[in-house]
């Protein structure tokens, strides 16, 4: 099958074209001129010759010295291309060997491009295992992106929480500052009511104090005056039982012992 592009038609334009400019059709140089593969130019060459071959002129009614003529002119063009076909031949054969050449190394060439085209089999292999791993990674990677996005709408809700909480405990703060300067001075105020509490409990001990001595000598008083009632009741029951011991009190002279009243204590506490 000839190269794309090259057609049958296209080769008689060219053949017919030589004739006119009496130029050799030959397979070198027809393949020259279509720059095509010997297997195609050939065939077509073939086949032009196969349809250009000289008619049987015996039907015909022609002159003997016409048909010598014409055998001369046909027995001479016989010659003539006969010796160009023995050309031809020779060329046929030396580019057989040149294309056995070709093909030998086309085989080698054939062979070479196999194995690198199982080597590149191989490394095609490997690329699609390596894409598929590329894939595979890549979806771990996007599923990574997405789990960092999650964290990252996550941490910026959190900070935004953080900010609200760190505001409030500003407010707090200077909330609990404003209430802890109140409780120093609450703290100095109660300072100073205890010192005067401790002030006033030690003016109530000592008045305490004042106060038990003013009882003690009280309770001494009433125990005199239980006494001298006693020893008046006993009088009043017996008089010759008693002596006098002591010169009687002279008159309009009230002794302390004799003396019903008490005296009136100031309030140790007013």
């Amino acid at each position: 099958m000839g190269r794309q592009g090259l057609s049958y038609e296209d080769f008689l334009t060219v053949v017919k074209e030589a004739e006119k400019n009496s130029q050799p059709i030959t397979l070198t140089a027809l393949r020259d001129k279509f720059r095509a593969s010997p297997n195609t130019v050939h065939r077509y060459l073939t086949q032009y010759r196969q349809e250009t071959k000289t008619p049987d002129f015996s039907q015909f009614n022609i002159p003997d010295a016409l048909l010598r003529a014409l055998a001369t002119t046909i027995r001479d063009a016989s010659e003539s291309a006969s010796t160009a076909l023995n050309q031809e031949i020779k060329q046929i054969n030396e580019e057989k060997d040149i294309l056995e050449k070709e093909g030998s190394y086309l085989e080698t060439e054939n062979d070479r491009i196999q194995a690198e085209n199982e080597s590149l089999k191989a490394i095609n292999a490997q690329f699609v295992q390596q894409l598929a791993e590329l894939k595979e990674l890549v979806s771990v990677q996007s599923n990574q992106i997405n789990e960092l996005k999650v964290r990252n709408e996550s941490l910026e809700k959190d900070q935004i929480r953080v900010e609200v909480l760190l505001d409030q405990a500003q407010k707090e703060s200077i909330n609990q500052k404003a209430k802890y300067q109140e409780m120093a001075c609450d703290l100095e105020h109660c300072k100073i009511e205890l010192a005067k509490a401790e002030t006033r409990s030690e003016m109530e001990q000592k008045a305490s104090v004042s106060l038990k001595t003013e009882i003690d000598r009280m309770h001494g008083h009433c125990e005199m005056k239980d006494k001298l009632i006693n020893d008046l009741c006993t009088t009043i029951q017996n008089p010759k039982a008693i002596r006098p011991t002591s010169k009687p009190p002279k008159a309009g002279k009230v002794t302390k012992a004799d003396d019903d009243t008490t005296p009136t204590q100031p309030d140790p506490l007013k």
